[in-house]
């Protein structure tokens, strides 16, 4: 559910969401007063999986690269291209 807050991999485009996610966005869409506390939980899980999954899946060069690109890019061509099959627009410059 893409209207859920989720995160993708700046490197490869793989996307990751949790159940803690789609919780967030209908207590979002209720209007629930935990809202923030288990938005700012699903926030620092995928914060966390981002963090894990390049050290895990890429290589030190690559996120260099990525972070000391001139001009600055947000992602790699290679995720946006992964995105947009799911209907994710992201301009990766």
């Amino acid at each position: 559910m893409l209207a859920a807050p989720w995160a993708a991999c700046r490197i490869c485009g793989e996307l990751y969401q949790t159940d803690l996610d789609r919780l967030v966005y209908k207590l979002l869409l209720n209007n629930e007063p935990d809202y923030l506390a288990t938005y700012e939980e699903a926030k620092r899980q995928r914060e966390e999986w981002r963090f894990e999954h390049e050290g895990l899946y890429h290589t030190e060069e690559q996120i260099r690269e990525l972070e000391l690109a001139n001009p600055p890019k947000v992602m790699t061509e290679e995720a946006a291209i992964a995105l947009e099959e799911y209907g994710i627009g992201v301009p990766f410059t």
